[in-house]
């Protein structure tokens, strides 16, 4: 429905000075119409209505909402009832009750990242497979080391195919990638020659 030339000036003359409802309710219109309409093209309540009784917000603070407040000396009906349930027993959780997706020690998942990780206490206790499988085998982690899969396969989790480094040597590692496999090669076995004269392997 199309605002007629009849409809626009009684918007545009009562709305700075009525009550929006009552502006529709002559229109037979919803207040959202009025709202919109009144929105674009600028239109405005005037001060004196709004700082009057009949646009309803002269009313004070404290008292808004009073009706549905409670009163002072209310006494909550579950006062002094510890333990009280609400709804039946029948759709009460049991005691040593498990959820549906609930997963016993030993199950494995696989995360987002490639990595394997099994459950290894209750509630929720879970730690990478390729870590278990070196502390069972090696013992801690040094602090300030990492694992590293020597084939690249982060699916072989036993602990032969694990080797500690840190992040200088990550980074070397990673860097000769870059090289043909002959200078890779040569590389290596010259860092490894450092090590041995420098007795740091």
């Amino acid at each position: 429905m199309k605002w007629t030339i009849k409809d626009i000036e009684y918007v545009t003359r009562n709305y700075p000075f009525q009550p929006t409802k009552m502006i529709a309710l002559h229109l037979y219109c919803s207040v959202s119409r009025v709202y919109n309409y009144a929105n674009s093209h600028g239109l405005k309540k005037d001060s004196g209505y709004l700082n009057s009784p009949l646009s309803g917000r002269m009313m004070a603070k404290d008292t808004r909402g009073l009706p549905t407040r409670f009163q002072k000396g209310h006494k909550p009906w579950n006062k002094d009832k510890r333990g009280i349930h609400i709804g039946g027993k029948k759709t009460q959780f049991k005691t040593g009750h498990l959820p549906h997706n609930h997963k016993p020690v030993g199950s494995m998942r696989k995360q987002v990242d490639g990595y394997w990780y099994i459950k290894v206490e209750e509630p929720k206790k879970w730690i990478a497979l390729h870590q278990k499988n070196w502390i069972e085998v090696n013992g801690p982690i040094p602090e300030g080391k990492f694992l590293k899969f020597k084939d690249g396969n982060l699916n072989n989790c036993d602990a032969s195919n694990l080797y500690l480094t840190d992040r200088a040597n990550n980074m070397r590692d990673n860097t000769i990638h870059r090289y043909p496999p002959e200078l890779k090669s040569a590389i290596k076995a010259l860092s490894k020659l450092k090590k041995q004269i420098h007795g740091t392997e």
